[in-house]
C-alpha cells in the first residue's frame, strides 16, 4: 500500500504524471506513468504536531515541489 500506518493525509497536489500528498509523518511523490514512489521526505524534526500545522504544498512547475510546513521550506527538484 502506498499510504499505510502514516496517519490522516492533509495536502495533495498534483502536477503532469506526479502526485504529492503529505502525511502525519512526511511527503510522498507518486509517478503515475512508472507507477512508483519516487521521492520521500519526513517532517522536519521539532516541527509542531501535523495535525496543529499542516503542510503546504505548491508545484513551480512539473519538476519543482515546495513544501511548507510550520516555519520549515523545502524545496524539491524531481528529476
Amino acid at each position: 500500500a502506498l499510504h499505510s500506518g502514516e496517519g490522516t493525509i492533509h495536502a495533495v497536489r498534483w502536477t503532469g504524471s506526479l502526485i504529492a500528498w503529505a502525511n502525519d509523518i512526511g511527503v510522498r511523490i507518486y509517478d503515475c506513468v512508472s507507477h512508483q514512489c519516487i521521492k520521500y521526505i519526513n517532517r522536519p524534526k521539532g516541527s509542531p504536531r501535523a495535525d496543529l500545522f499542516r503542510a503546504s504544498l505548491f508545484w513551480q512547475s512539473e519538476s519543482l515541489l515546495i513544501v511548507g510546513w510550520a516555519d520549515s521550506v523545502t524545496i524539491l527538484r524531481i528529476s
